[in-house]
């Protein structure tokens, strides 16, 4: 992680995260899946390479879970830090993308793997839903890491309808 971190283009970087069922918790979050966001590969066994290997390679996504995000303080602070009006685990999101506005990176590293024991639970707050979709429309309707023709269901990567 902190290999990319040190990249002058790289905004934040996420590792893999486990649940101690050996399943994927998070390997980057795809945008617009399943409402506003999804965790990609999630509940995927951890053995899986995930489709085209997805979950073996280092690669840019929409953003990366804040359970393990490392950012250099500069970029944090430039681009004004978590939203604390977003809870139930937008402001991640959030975070990333204002950082992609900024024009940096957010990278998804399989080479760091931790687990997450207490994995976050899938509540989802509306007021924070409306928030998401009023300031991220358009990313929200298309993530650029995220082809339009897989599922929006879930963000496995897998043909969608």
């Amino acid at each position: 992680m902190a290999e990319h971190v040190q990249r002058p283009e790289v905004g934040a970087v996420g590792a893999q995260l486990l649940n101690p069922t050996e399943t994927i918790e998070h390997a980057g979050i795809v945008v617009g899946v399943n409402g506003i966001a999804q965790p990609a590969f999630r509940y995927v066994s951890a053995e899986q390479p995930g489709v085209t290997r997805q979950l073996h390679v280092t690669r840019n996504c929409s953003a990366i879970s804040s359970v393990c995000m490392l950012t250099r303080r500069e970029i944090f602070q430039e681009v004004g830090g978590f939203d604390e009006s977003l809870p139930n685990g937008f402001a991640d999101v959030d975070l990333c993308l204002k950082m992609r506005r900024s024009g940096y990176l957010i990278v998804y590293t399989p080479f760091a793997k931790l687990y997450e024991h207490e994995p976050q639970r899938d509540k989802v707050d509306m007021s924070s839903v409306a928030i998401m979709r009023e300031r991220w429309s358009d990313t929200v309707e298309r993530d650029p890491y995220y082809n339009p023709n897989l599922s929006r269901e879930r963000a496995d990567f897998s043909l969608g309808k």
